[in-house]
Formats: C-alpha cells, sequence, structure tokens
C-alpha cells in the first residue's frame, strides 16, 4: 500500500498468530481472501504493487485487462493558452469508460504534440487531480475517491512534429514500488498539463494534443468482445497558473 492520504475512518486489526489455530494458506486461497478482504474497503480502494499480477493468477472470477484509452484536444484557444504557458485541464468522466470494464486505473500515459518542435530536450508537467471515480467490479456502484494531487513530467527529446513522450519513459521491474508517482490512481478524473519553464518547446504551430492512457483494470473472465481502444470525450478547459511541487 503506498499511500493513506485523507483517509480517516481505515483501521487495522493484526489479530495473532498462534500455531494451534493458524495455517499456511496456498497462493490461490490467499488471494481469494484477499479479494473478499478488499470488496469491504467501500471508499479505501488501495493500489497494491504486483496485486494485478497476483490476483489474475489466482482465477478468481475476472481477468486483468490492459484497455488504452485516448483524448485529442484540438481547440485553437486551449492549444494557446498552452503554449503561451497557462495550463490546460481535461476530465474525462464516468460515462467515458468503455462497458464491462471495471476499476480502470493509470498504469502508462503517452502525449504527442502534433505541430510541436523542441531545439533541446525539454519537460511538461503532468498532474493527475487525486480525486476520481471507478466502477466497482463487485457491480455495486460507483466508489469515488480524494486524494492529493501528484505529478510526472513527460520529457521530450529535440525534434520535429510530432514529438512524442511517454510516463515511465525507461520502465524498469528491477525498482520497487509504483513506476510513477500517480501510477494506480483511477483515470476517471482531471489531469492538468503545463509547460516545465524555462521551457524549449516551440509551441505556436501547436494543431493537435493527444494524450492515451493505458489502463489496468477487471472484466469477467470470458467477457470477451471488449474493445481494446477507445477514443473518450474530455471536457477541456484552461486552469490558472499551476505552480508544481516537483516532489509531487
Amino acid at each position: 500500500i503506498y499511500q493513506l492520504d485523507r483517509i480517516t475512518d481505515l483501521r487495522f486489526d493484526h489479530g495473532f498468530l498462534h500455531p494451534d489455530v493458524e495455517s499456511t494458506l496456498s497462493p490461490a486461497l490467499r488471494a481469494s481472501t484477499s479479494l473478499v478482504s478488499l470488496s469491504g474497503l467501500a471508499v479505501q480502494v488501495l493500489a497494491w504493487d504486483q496485486i494485478f499480477t497476483r490476483l489474475n493468477t489466482a482465477q478468481l472470477g475476472f481477468d486483468v485487462i490492459h484497455p488504452q484509452l485516448s483524448v485529442t484536444i484540438t481547440d485553437p484557444d486551449r492549444l494557446r493558452d498552452l503554449a503561451q504557458g497557462r495550463s490546460l485541464e481535461f476530465a474525462i468522466g464516468l460515462d467515458a469508460v468503455p462497458q464491462r470494464m471495471f476499476e480502470l486505473k493509470v498504469n502508462a500515459m503517452t502525449l504527442e504534440l502534433t505541430g510541436a518542435t523542441a531545439a533541446q530536450s525539454a519537460n511538461l508537467w503532468v498532474t493527475h487531480s487525486g480525486s476520481w471515480q471507478m466502477n466497482r467490479r463487485s457491480g455495486d456502484g460507483v466508489v469515488g475517491l480524494l486524494l492529493l494531487p501528484r505529478s510526472e513530467l513527460f520529457a521530450f527529446s529535440a525534434g520535429g512534429s510530432p514529438l512524442r513522450a511517454k510516463i515511465p519513459a525507461n520502465p524498469s521491474p528491477a525498482e520497487p514500488g509504483p513506476p510513477f508517482s500517480f501510477w494506480g490512481r483511477g483515470v476517471a478524473t482531471t489531469f492538468t498539463l503545463q509547460l516545465a519553464q524555462p521551457s524549449a518547446l516551440n509551441l505556436t504551430g501547436l494543431s493537435s494534443v493527444q494524450v492515451t492512457i493505458d489502463c489496468l483494470g477487471y472484466a469477467r473472465q470470458g467477457g470477451g468482445g471488449l474493445v481494446a481502444r477507445q477514443i473518450v470525450p474530455a471536457q477541456v478547459r484552461t486552469g490558472r497558473p499551476l505552480i508544481v511541487d516537483p516532489i509531487g
């Protein structure tokens, strides 16, 4: 568990161990027991390192899936605001999440800037608001979470249009913990983009911003017929000037 911000009603019962009443569970049964425990957490839906892999191998009635959501922003006014240093916000609603997919979380992100150039390496901030909603895989409604905002950088190499950058840029399975600050958070949220100053990006010819989100989520085993990639609508607006904490 890597974050418990603002969860005031979370309680722990550490229990006890006794050789006469405790026994070692098999991996599948242990995962099943953990899933039952997770289903009772209500708003305390926590992201665990490698939890998706462990639950997927336990055959608990759900497949771990990896869909993509894509947002394209072409509004000239919003693009001009981004080029002039203001923040650009886009919100993905829960109604944009494909059907029969549950608890979609951010696994990776790609940003493509059409019409932009860079004479040298440049960076652009992306911030996850910390507030998101998810469809529960148990089928009993929607869960909402409120955590602190977290930020990461899209790092662009020098080059011409289109410029592309990905988070995480160089994933390393050998490194412990989440690969970036808002990994495992929900996709139905508000994201904010802003230039990291001073900026080497030339956005005078910017005509399109495309954000692709690689997701982790659940689908019922054997469901089939799921859309692997979907273009989703987003509410786009200019945000106020954003001061980003580099630590996130």
